[in-house]
């Protein structure tokens, strides 16, 4: 799915291929200055838990957001990619009591949200395509929460005086392409046929989080 996780990040900033470095962080030495380039965006696998930084690419992840976000670079962090900062910067991240949430899911603002400069482009409560085991379950310090559910409160969030963004759903994702996802992990993630197809027939378009990525790259273009 990596193949796919980067397909899907082109298309919604609608640039080409040659204008983006893809690292690994499971396999890459993550050993490039993040003031070499724009934008820093950070994706995930389903496959890991950023609940613990035990392994060693885990620990060496966390340090390169740090770095990134030290140097004031511009980073938007989806699903792994928001927990992962979370961590790193000191708050907490845990399996979800009631399990993974996947598919399509109304998200609301909060009063900070619809001050914010990015996300008062959406409007009080819009839906976004999620898949995530994992939740944020407290801020760092210095993060300001701009959305969340009765189910999980820190859906998204910014860093205060930072060019940096999270959120917990996926704003590289729509419709389609988290059918696709969705269709390609079925049997590590959903079990049966029946579960997969109720979640893909409860599948909307997400019009507002499709075009948030696309806006925060125009916004650091322009500052």
């Amino acid at each position: 799915m990596l193949t796919h996780e980067v397909g899907c990040f082109l298309k919604q900033l609608d640039i080409a291929q040659t204008e983006l470095k893809v690292l690994n962080a499971y396999t890459d030495k993550l050993d490039v200055n993040p003031c070499d380039y724009k934008l820093v965006l950070v994706g995930g696998s389903g496959d890991f838990s950023a609940t613990d930084l035990l392994q060693a690419w885990k620990r060496a992840m966390a340090h390169y957001l740090v770095l990134t976000v030290e140097q004031e670079i511009p980073m938007f962090c989806s699903c792994f990619g928001h927990q992962m900062l979370a961590h790193a910067l000191g708050g907490s991240v845990e399996a979800h009591p009631l399990g993974a949430a996947v598919g399509t899911v109304p998200v609301s603002l909060t009063s900070e949200g619809h001050c914010d400069p990015l996300f008062e482009m959406l409007p009080g409560e819009f839906f976004a395509q999620v898949g995530h085991f994992d939740h944020v379950t407290d801020l760092p310090v210095g993060a300001v929460c701009l959305a969340g559910t009765e189910r999980t409160p820190v859906y998204a969030y910014r860093l205060e005086g930072r060019p940096v963004y999270a959120a917990q759903f996926h704003v590289e994702l729509d419709m389609n392409t988290i059918k696709e996802r969705l269709l390609a992990y079925q049997k590590i993630y959903m079990g049966t046929d029946a579960n997969i197809q109720a979640i893909v027939a409860g599948l909307r378009p997400t019009p507002d989080t499709d075009q948030l990525l696309k806006r925060f790259w125009q916004q650091v273009q322009t500052a």
